[in-house]
């Protein structure tokens, strides 16, 4: 498959037939397997001899990747948040198009999916499967590190959106 998004859908996709089935483990790796991959994406495409950028595509997969997230539960020894850190190192390293409010869009994706998590019960779960809500909720660790990661989100928003506003 040489199409990055193909490749990138079917590692979520494989990723939601592991956790439909209890295989922790194996969604662990497709999961991992597909933040990594996001480092290979483009900033743009030959389509038809024509350059064609790829931002729309990488936002509208990071949104449905994000909102995959909210039922993918934690890791009992690198915490609950591990994949959502590793996946905000990768967008903050990307090369976005100038001017652009990519970022932005996505990081409030992100703070959707915070939001989420800071309450008492998810808005959805996988039968079977015990998501954060049920792992670390209530837990002063869970509690301070979700705060920082809002604060750390808010920040970015704000940031990129005043570089914006200052080109």
């Amino acid at each position: 498959m040489e199409d990055v998004f193909s490749r990138l859908h079917l590692y979520v996709l494989s990723a939601s037939v592991a956790l439909i089935n209890q295989s922790l483990p194996q969604a662990d790796s497709l999961l991992k397997a597909a933040i990594t991959l996001l480092q290979e994406v483009p900033p743009s495409i030959q389509n038809n001899r024509q350059s064609k950028s790829t931002e729309f595509d990488l936002v509208g997969y990071l949104k449905y990747f994000i909102s995959f997230l909210v039922v993918v539960p934690g890791h009992p020894e690198i915490g609950p948040f591990y994949l959502l850190k590793g996946l905000m190192k990768v967008i903050d390293e990307y090369e976005w198009e100038p001017q652009s409010t990519a970022k932005i869009e996505i990081n409030l994706a992100i703070l959707s999916l915070l939001a989420a998590s800071y309450q008492k019960e998810l808005p959805y779960h996988i039968l079977r499967v015990e998501s954060n809500d049920v792992l670390y909720q209530g837990t002063t660790e869970y509690t301070e590190e979700l705060k920082q990661l809002i604060n750390d989100i808010v920040s970015a928003i704000v940031n990129d959106s005043n570089k914006i506003k200052d080109c």
